[in-house]
């Protein structure tokens, strides 16, 4: 949500990093990963795979 990712913003991250292993369910993990991909405040630049299943990354991007 927007205070999260305010949150993160104000403690000087840079990016985001979402791992699967840590959902209920694959599709609770989906239903984030839509909601961040709709964002315009965060830039997907990669997906891969761990020993515990999917990680995607997110670059935060700077205020306006």
């Amino acid at each position: 949500d927007d205070q999260a990712i305010a949150a993160l913003r104000n403690a000087g991250a840079e990016y985001l990093l979402v791992h699967a292993q840590y959902f209920p369910t694959p599709a609770v993990f989906a239903e984030v990963v839509l909601a961040l991909e709709s964002r315009t405040d965060l830039t997907p630049v990669t997906a891969s795979e761990d020993e515990g299943g999917v990680v995607r990354v997110y670059r935060l991007e700077r205020e306006p």
